[in-house]
């Protein structure tokens, strides 16, 4: 039985187990996409220095929403997993 496989079901009978079917290449997608948009910005200041704002570029805007996408799918699994009875501070947290 493969690597995967076994990761698969041991995540099926507790899914406080990694989720294998989550990617593992977030970070090195982020990265790249980071890396590229980054390369963008320089470039198109280097065109016309005054057409760049770093508050609104594509670099700026793309990484913000790949963190609110990340925070979103943060605060989803917090709620999921919070349980029938919450403390304070973790109905706090999910608040926030």
């Amino acid at each position: 039985m493969s690597e995967w496989t076994l990761a698969v079901k041991a995540w099926e009978k507790d899914q406080c187990q990694p989720n294998p079917l989550v990617p593992t290449l977030h970070s090195l997608m982020y990265h790249k996409v980071q890396l590229n948009l980054a390369t963008e910005d320089e470039h198109c200041s280097r065109q016309n220095p005054a057409s760049v704002d770093s508050e609104f570029s594509p670099l700026h805007l793309v990484m913000e929403g790949l963190e609110l996408e990340e925070q979103q799918q943060q605060l989803k699994w917090d709620t999921d997993h919070i349980g029938q009875h919450p403390t304070s501070l973790q109905q706090s947290k999910i608040k926030e």
